[in-house]
């Protein structure tokens, strides 16, 4: 797959200039809408004569799709979660085709994620135009729903944006400020946007069908729906709902996949089974921005919120689109399984990813996909990079612009896992993620978990003690496990580190809580040594992970009691997770080489 490239800034400034001038003809007239679109277009300061009136210029719309995560996953069916997807990734790329034909609207200022703003000319009943434009993206959109939201703006609500005012009079005021020009309107758009949804009702689910007043039917698809006709012991798209047949029709109307294995339709077991190493199960990836909220809020021209909004679609779209070629390369897939066909992007668009694939893939792809995000955002703002072009002006926001990474839950379970509780604690997992990012100031994290068939079923997984922090401590994580898969490890022998571990916990009940970490740490460096002394597979392993844990006090010179000081923390059983998973494409060793347990 073939990202385009990132628009200049001049073409950026030509197609917000011909929205806005539109907007502003039944306003201004046609020679002065195109210079006043020009000024707005480039953040330039209007005319002064602009703000000596009180008269509205435009209209700005905002929408935002509401709870697409349950949207998309509602159903367990490969085909009809992909149809969803498409739907949504058709509705971020051709929003100005979508709406192009409400009367009242303009252009489109950006649209990313499910969300965007678009402008029309100034209309006495904005609400009016709010109710068309969200009619119209729902009536394409398959059973999304949307908030959408209008506004009358004026020229100080289209000017770019100055310092905000901090209020004063009280503690509590001093925690707010009020935001101007631009910045301000983006403000009021979005908190108006959020409370609408706030207050909106949950959803109720659907009003089941009832056969003889007794019992209700559910659509075997997802399960929430009525179906089209009495459900039968087969299950096919013929006794799914209709919005389960309509999405899945969606991808079939469209190019690319055909989501088949083996003449029938593909399952995520299918999924899997691909894996050519390590366990035959699922890896569910969700990756998202950091702070990139906080980034769209402080943009202070309409030049800037398009720029921010496109580099981040294409940057992370780059990233997603290196997936075939990293299972590829990494020989993670059965013969008979193209890279292409071996995964699932679902629900990717903006600053969202959420990948699923082979579970011995999942560790790694996420690492590659989180630093070329890194990447993608180092490249655009510098140099002559469109974000370092746009920002050139603002130091401090480009900065924040240069540091903007994500964070990633990965989740793997086995195949027949509900992939709806995959996606519940993928999510929460990177709540987790983003909650280190946070606290250590971390540009992007990763947290995981591996649920077996003793693990429970529960609604989510505690993050805390399974983020990995930094992607740089991730990629330590991955490289101790290749250097194990290199030197043939025995599983057994790691085992062996930990359940020592844990015996020697359980019997320091009598030492002081305080002390209790040291001690432990120490009684597992002194059986590390004893074990790599005795077994040459090990001793080859320790050989390259030793040296990166040492440190300057004589007793932790050779890195075993810094290692088992994290290991006590619980890295050792995450290693161990993580070995059986086969992750990292592991170099063959020669007969000459090749270790006995």
């Amino acid at each position: 797959m073939t990202t385009p490239p990132l628009p200049d800034q001049d073409e950026l400034v030509a197609a917000l200039t011909e929205s806005f001038a539109a907007a502003l003809r039944s306003s201004l007239g046609a020679p002065e809408a195109l210079t006043v679109a020009t000024t707005i277009a480039t953040g330039a300061p209007l005319p002064d004569t602009l703000h000596s009136t009180d008269r509205p210029l435009v209209t700005l719309v905002a929408f935002d799709a509401d709870r697409i995560q349950s949207w998309v996953f509602a159903s367990e069916r490969v085909q009809v979660a992909a149809g969803a997807s498409a739907t949504l990734d058709h509705l971020n790329q051709q929003v100005d085709e979508l709406v192009g034909g409400v009367e009242g609207v303009s252009g489109v200022v950006y649209s990313a994620g499910g969300g965007g703003l678009l402008v029309g000319p100034a209309t006495d009943s904005p609400t009016e135009l709010a109710r068309r434009v969200g009619a119209r993206l729902e009536e394409r959109s398959r059973g999304l729903s949307f908030t959408v939201h209008a506004i009358a703006a004026r020229a100080a609500d289209l000017a770019p944006s100055t310092a905000p005012t901090r209020l004063t009079g009280s503690p509590l005021a001093s925690r707010f400020e009020i935001a101007h020009g631009v910045a301000g309107t983006l403000a009021r758009l979005q908190a108006e946007v959020r409370r609408r949804k706030d207050e909106a009702l949950p959803p109720m689910g659907p009003a089941l069908r009832r056969r003889g007043g007794l019992v209700a039917e559910r659509c075997p698809s997802c399960g929430l729906r009525p179906p089209g006709r009495s459900p039968v012991t087969d299950d096919g798209p013929a006794f799914w709902c209709g919005r389960c047949r309509d999405l899945r029709e969606s991808w079939k109307r469209g190019p690319g996949r055909s989501f088949e294995h083996e003449d029938r339709p593909l399952t995520f077991e299918d999924l899997a089974a691909a894996s050519l190493r390590g366990r035959s199960f699922l890896g569910f990836v969700a990756l998202d921005g950091n702070a990139m909220g906080g980034l769209f809020r402080r943009v202070t021209t309409f030049l800037q919120l398009r720029a921010l909004s496109e580099a981040t679609t294409r940057v992370y779209a780059a990233a997603r689109s290196r997936v075939p070629d990293l299972l590829d390369q990494g020989s993670f897939l059965a013969p008979d399984w193209p890279a292409d066909e071996a995964f699932l992007s679902l629900l990717s668009g903006g600053d969202e990813i959420t990948l699923v694939l082979p579970a011995s893939a999942a560790p790694s792809i996420a690492g590659d996909v989180l630093r070329a995000v890194e990447t993608g955002f180092d490249e655009a703002a510098s140099g002559d990079g469109l974000l370092a072009t746009v920002f050139a002006a603002d130091p401090a926001l480009l900065d924040l612009v240069r540091r903007a990474g994500a964070a990633a839950g990965v989740v793997v379970a086995q195949g027949t896992y509900p992939v709806r509780l995959l996606r519940r604690y993928a999510y929460a997992l990177q709540s987790g993620a983003k909650a280190r990012c946070a606290e250590k100031g971390l540009r992007s994290a990763v947290a995981w978990h591996l649920l077996t068939d003793s693990s429970p079923l529960t609604r989510d997984l505690a993050a805390g003690d399974r983020a990995d922090s930094s992607l740089s401590a991730f990629d330590r994580l991955l490289g101790e496990v290749a250097a194990a898969q290199a030197a043939r490890v025995p599983r057994s022998a790691l085992q062996q580190l930990l359940a020592e571990l844990r015996r020697e916990e359980d019997g320091l009940f009598s030492v002081d809580a305080a002390e209790r970490r040291d001690v432990l740490a120490r009684c597992g460096a002194n059986f590390l040594r004893y074990q790599v002394a005795r077994n040459p597979a090990l001793a080859t392993w320790w050989q390259q992970v030793g040296p990166t844990w040492q440190e300057e006090p004589e007793e932790a010179r050779d890195g075993a009691l810094p290692f088992m000081l994290r290991a006590a923390d619980g890295r050792l059983q995450r290693f161990l997770d993580l070995l059986s998973l086969d992750p990292v494409p592991a170099a063959p060793l020669s007969p000459s080489e090749e270790t006995v347990p």
